[in-house]
């Protein structure tokens, strides 16, 4: 739920507490991990069936498509593709960006 009346919600699942860490690369054209693409270490804030919070230090590309290991314990890591679709500056330089799960 918005805290805000002025904003309207476009979320149309449930958000839910989720704090784990993810890596993130940011994927070429053709899906692949692109040669200068470095691993970006970030912790998720909340997620949801369609999609995932996470706190970043450096802000990440808007539309970018990157793929996301999100490590559920230190053993099990799980891979899956995503799409930033939105990026607001933070407390302390963090960056807090909302992506849309691809698959």
């Amino acid at each position: 739920m918005n805290a805000d009346p002025g904003i309207e919600e476009k979320r149309r699942t449930k958000r839910y507490p989720f704090t784990v860490v993810v890596t993130i690369q940011e994927l070429s054209a053709g899906q692949k991990i692109s040669e200068n693409s470095s691993t970006i270490g970030c912790v998720s804030r909340n997620a949801s069936e369609s999609g995932i919070c996470l706190s970043t230090a450096v802000p990440l590309p808007y539309s970018a498509v990157v793929r996301c290991d999100i490590s559920v314990d230190l053993r099990i890591t799980i891979p899956t593709m995503a799409q930033v679709r939105w990026v607001q500056r933070g407390h302390a330089g963090e960056y807090r960006s909302g992506l849309a799960y691809i698959l």
